[in-house]
């Protein structure tokens, strides 16, 4: 406990200065002689409370309607992000940033952070998650609260498999068996079948289709969000991993 929270503190100082110091090695070296480590703490505590204030709002909506709506990355996101101290997961920037199962840190990898770019990646990730129960009605024509047990990837590809024969991404038109069947058709081409996705869904919501394999840090979160959960969808529809 005593070493989490020196390497803790040692993270959020490191944070702190470089935004006092605006990243300038000379400027950072002279605020390490003049300037108390508590300045820098503040500095970063400064960028990281509202992330958490955001957080607990998603967490906290999500929580009296849905509490399985957000996909595994969102979920996993926000609810670091509400700790009293916000942290970071690094996997969720990589391998884990399209997981579809279930995903739950260790303490020993959850981290402080420490740099700007971290901040940033979680900053995304939230912004996405707020934009959850816009896109189940905007897309999805349905709410956050009548998703059932299954997170929104899961409905989307039923919503996918649905519109090919309705023409709308309406999960509740698309069968078990229709699934079944659409997930054991699917072809190899895992890249083509997830950029027909992000077409398909971009036109409902009537935003500029993205590239889902270079949205990740588009300035827009609704194509980021489009790319992430149609990448999930059909990582859903080939794996036949369609609710937790």
């Amino acid at each position: 406990a005593v070493q989490g929270g020196i390497r803790m503190a040692r993270d959020l100082c490191s944070l702190g200065l470089g935004l006092v110091s605006s990243f300038d090695a000379s400027a950072a070296a002279h605020m390490l002689t003049s300037v108390t480590p508590g300045l820098f703490v503040q500095a970063a505590l400064g960028r990281l409370l509202p992330l958490r204030q955001r957080a607990t709002a998603v967490m906290k909506s999500f929580a009296a309607v849905n509490a399985d709506a957000l996909d595994p990355p969102h979920r996993v996101a926000v609810s670091l992000l509400c700790r009293d101290i916000p942290m970071r997961w690094p996997p969720l920037e990589e391998e884990l940033r399209h997981a579809i199962v279930p995903v739950a840190p260790l303490d020993r990898e959850v981290v402080a952070f420490s740099h700007p770019t971290g901040v940033d990646a979680a900053d995304r990730l939230l912004a996405e998650a707020e934009l959850v129960p816009r896109f189940c009605r905007e897309v999805l024509s349905t709410t956050v609260d009548d998703l059932g047990r299954k997170p929104v990837s899961a409905c989307l590809a039923a919503g996918l498999v649905a519109s090919a024969k309705t023409g709308r991404l309406d999960p509740r038109a698309a069968c078990d068996e229709e699934l079944e069947r659409t997930s054991q058709a699917l072809e190899t081409d895992q890249e083509q079948e997830t950029l027909e996705a992000v077409r398909t869904i971009s036109a409902v919501w009537k935003i500029e289709a993205a590239d889902p394999f270079a949205a990740r840090e588009d300035p827009d979160p609704q194509k980021r969000l489009v790319a992430r959960l149609a990448r999930m969808a059909v990582d859903r529809l080939r794996s036949g991993e369609l609710g937790f």
